[in-house]
Parts: structure tokens; sequence; C-alpha cells
């Protein structure tokens, strides 16, 4: 690192104690912006979790989060702060864990303690995290699970979405999911299709002897109305949904591979073909 920048750093691990809580906040979003180059700031930035202005301790917490797996040694601190009175402080906390690929003892059961914070956007912070860590973080379905119906919508789309990256092959997250697909919201349904596995069904075109396009396309367990065949501009789309099997009971599923959802595929057609 250049003689000057590190001297910038240096400077900037001093203003972290300075007098003025402005030039502290400031200190902590500047080291942020700079990255994992200022790692060795991090020891500072743990201790300004514990300053007694709540300003100064998010911009920590958030400072140490871009630093990434260069601050990981800072996990311990960041999981304390996950108690701080300002919700602001525990949502930053929470995602900075993430960000840094915290997994150590402490950090994943206080993700899933924090998944039942007062405030919806804690909740939201601690299920990406959890989304962030993967399956190193499967033993977090129970509660990821229970806020698949939380109250707030945002809250229940991170769950969804954390339970495809931690714990797709668990029974509880694969019924959880499949519950997911009737909510009253189409964002968290949409992601738990996702989650359950995306599909795309496979499709065959070729020429026919009378010199008819064929088009066949593997789209089994579906109405002939649920599927929309478009010609616009030379382009070829096929379009439908396939929708969860509602005759089978959600808690009968022990593994669900199929992919259910929206699809579209698009062909571009060969210019010597008459689309009418």
């Amino acid at each position: 690192m250049p003689r000057e920048a590190q001297e910038s750093i240096d400077a900037l691990i001093q203003s972290l104690f300075h007098a003025d809580p402005a030039q502290r906040q400031s200190a902590a979003k500047t080291l942020g912006r700079i990255g994992p180059d200022a790692s060795e700031a991090a020891p500072a930035l743990s201790k300004a979790l514990r300053d007694k202005e709540s300003e100064v301790r998010y911009a920590a917490a958030f400072a140490l989060g871009l630093m990434g797996p260069s601050a990981r040694e800072s996990a311990r601190n960041l999981v304390d702060a996950l108690t701080d009175a300002e919700p602001s402080v525990r949502n930053a906390a929470a995602r900075s864990l993430g960000q840094i690929g915290g997994e150590g003892s402490r950090t994943i059961p206080a993700l899933v303690h924090a998944l039942q914070d007062a405030h919806a956007d804690v909740r939201n912070a601690a299920a990406w995290a959890l989304s962030l860590l993967g399956p190193a973080a499967a033993a977090a379905v129970e509660g990821l699970a229970r806020i698949a119906k939380d109250k707030d919508s945002g809250v229940r789309w991170q769950a969804v979405s954390a339970l495809g990256s931690c714990a797709r092959e668990s029974a509880l997250a694969v019924r959880t999911l499949a519950e997911s697909l009737t909510d009253d919201h189409a964002d968290v349904r949409k992601q738990a299709a996702t989650s359950l596995g995306d599909w795309s069904p496979a499709v065959d075109i070729f020429e026919a002897p009378n010199h008819d396009l064929v088009v066949k396309a593997e789209i089994p367990a579906m109405k002939k109305e649920d599927i929309k065949v478009t010609v616009e501009q030379n382009v070829l789309t096929i379009e439908g949904e396939r929708k969860f099997d509602s005759e089978v009971a959600r808690d009968q599923y022990h593994r669900l591979e199929r992919g259910f959802g929206a699809f579209r595929r698009s062909f571009t057609l060969p210019a010597t073909l008459d689309a009418s």
C-alpha cells in the first residue's frame, strides 16, 4: 500500500476516538468505503461498536460488513451488537455478519435469535445474512420457517429466499416453501417457486418433411389453457405457469424437486419461415 494511503488509514483510525462524534462517524464511514484495504481498522471499528452515540455504532457496524471476510475476527463483536438498543445498529450488525461470512459457534444462533426481533427491518436483515451463509446456516431452518409466515411481506420474501439458500434439502423447508406458493403477496409466491427450483421446459424445434416448423416442449402436468403461444416479429414465445399440486397436502411432502411457477421461452424463427 502506498505510504500516503497508509497514513490516511492511520489518521482515520485515530479519528474513531475523536471527541467529536461527527468526526468518529465520518471516520467509520470512510473506512467502510475503503473496504478490505482498510481491514487493519477492524479492531478499532469493533471498539466503536460500543460508542455512546448510536450513529457511530451504526457506521462502525456497516463499515465492518464492507470489509468482507477480512474483518471476520470482528464477528463476535457484531454478534454482541445484535442486542444493541438501536434497531438500526442491530440491522447493520446482522447484515455485516452475513457479508463477512461469520460462521462461528455464536454467529448463526445469534442471527436465528434476531429473526424474532420486534423490528421487521432487523428480522429481514438476519434472514438476508443467513441466506449469504448458505448451507452453513442449515440449522436456521426452523427460525426461517417461522418468519415465512411473518406479518411483513418483505420479511416473508427474505425468509423463503433464505430457505432456498440454506436448507433446500430440508423437509421442513420444502413444506414451508410449498405453503408460501399460496402467499397473499405475488413477490413472495414467485420467490417461493424460485427457491423450490427454477424450471424452464426443454424445447425441440425442427422442420418437418412438408417444411412445417415443429416445436415440441416438455410441459408435463399442465393444461392447454395454461399455456400461451405467440409469434411476433418472427419470434416464437411459449409461456405459462405450472401451479403447485393442491391435491397433495403440503405436510405430506418429504422432497419436492419439480419446479413450479411461471416460465417464458422465446425463439427467433428462420427468416425464410412464413410465420402466418
